[in-house]
């Protein structure tokens, strides 16, 4: 069954997240994922801009997702997203 990967990004240093994005991104990709959306948040109900953008990627299996976040080459570069960002992860299916 499909698995959906979504992450609000609030930024800290963008310099650190092209280069978190310019990796994860290959790693994702090489497990199945497939980027369906980023965004600039616009607007939410209560009229907080708590993140800056959001990210959703869906994933052929649940077990390919889990499979490409504990990956030793995931696992190198989740120092360069703390850096980078605050990140709000939620994985559904």
């Amino acid at each position: 069954m499909t698995a959906f990967y979504i992450v609000k990004v609030k930024i800290k240093d963008e310099k650190k997240l092209q280069d978190y994005s310019s990796k994860a991104i290959p790693i994702f990709t090489s497990f199945g994922g497939e980027l369906l959306a980023k965004g600039a948040l616009q607007t939410n109900e209560q009229n907080v801009k708590d993140h800056d953008f959001s990210v959703v990627m869906q994933f052929p299996s649940l077990d390919m997702l889990n499979e490409a976040l504990n990956s030793p080459s995931y696992r190198a570069i989740i120092p360069i997203r703390l850096e980078a960002a605050d990140v709000t992860i939620s994985i559904y299916q």
